[in-house]
């Protein structure tokens, strides 16, 4: 048998841009992979009962590449590859009327995918939450976005608690 050991700290392209970093424990670092994290902060984005509505995101935590646009509310894919994403929204609205909380990932414009549902029949919680996630194939220039449905009396896509109710996220996996 024969055994081969590569060591190395770094891997770089031809240019000499960081690709690949390996720390003393292990650990493969990608400071270049595109992935992103948004949360929706201040107030509460108010909607139409029933009707799917984009997610407006007001706080870019972290978006590796700059393809995350606040102005239009999605993520435009960079390099084609299998990508996971995910998405968290808090569901607001009057106590006693709230039905459902739905949450949808759209690619280039229509439904791809549901992500979570609850369905709370006329219960008398005035929020819920749901969360859901994809790893999907996609395409780069192709355009990701997020839309929720609350059905109840005011109903609302929650925003504040320093981010912790409404966020998505997304990252290439290769």
């Amino acid at each position: 048998t024969m055994t081969s050991i590569l060591k190395v700290d770094s891997i770089q392209n031809a240019a000499g841009t960081a690709a690949m970093a390996i720390d003393s424990s292990g650990r493969i670092l990608q400071p270049a992979k595109p992935s992103f994290q948004v949360t929706k902060l201040g107030t509460n984005q108010s909607i139409s009962s029933s009707v799917a509505t984009k997610i407006e995101w007001t706080d870019v935590v972290t978006d590796i590449g700059g393809n995350f646009s606040t102005a239009n509310n999605e993520y435009t894919v960079p390099v084609s590859g299998m990508y996971n994403l995910q998405c968290a929204m808090r569901g607001t609205g009057t106590a006693g009327t709230l039905d459902h909380v739905i949450v949808y990932l759209h690619i280039d414009g229509s439904l791809s995918r549901t992500l979570s549902q609850l369905n709370l029949a006329l219960n008398q919680l005035n929020n819920s939450h749901v969360n859901g996630s994809v790893n999907i194939y996609l395409n780069a220039g192709q355009v990701v976005s997020f839309y929720g449905t609350v059905t109840g009396g005011s109903s609302q896509i929650g925003a504040g608690g320093g981010g912790a109710y409404t966020y998505c996220s997304g990252y290439l996996i290769g």
